[in-house]
């Protein structure tokens, strides 16, 4: 018996050790500040703004509707390239997401 406590006091340790290197291993991955994370630098969201209900984007539907749905939705703000471009990522769901996440600020 006490060899299995002994065993298991170790394993608490080791999982412990493991959150810990995680934590530290995805720091260190990122190494990045908050101001490289941003896709447009200095984007000045209107006052009072409140983002329209959207259908998010799937893989089964039309890139091109779904465009054109972001942007009737945005009209009010079509001469706010920073404002379209900052709000993008919130019409879209499971991979487009994560593509789009994954892009180069340069790209979009």
């Amino acid at each position: 018996m006490e060899s299995y406590d002994r065993v298991h006091d170790l394993r608490e340790k080791y999982d412990e050790m493991y959150r810990e290197m995680q934590a530290l291993r995805g720091k260190e991955l990122l190494k990045k500040n908050v101001h490289d994370l941003f896709l447009v630098s200095n984007v000045q969201i209107p006052h009072k703004f409140k983002l329209p209900n959207f259908e998010k984007y799937k893989e089964t539907s039309s890139p091109k509707d779904h465009l054109t749905m972001y942007v009737r939705k945005m009209s009010t703000y079509a001469n706010d390239h920073q404002v379209l471009i900052h709000y993008f990522q919130d019409s879209l769901a499971s991979a487009a997401l994560k593509w789009y996440m994954n892009m180069d600020r340069a790209e979009i």
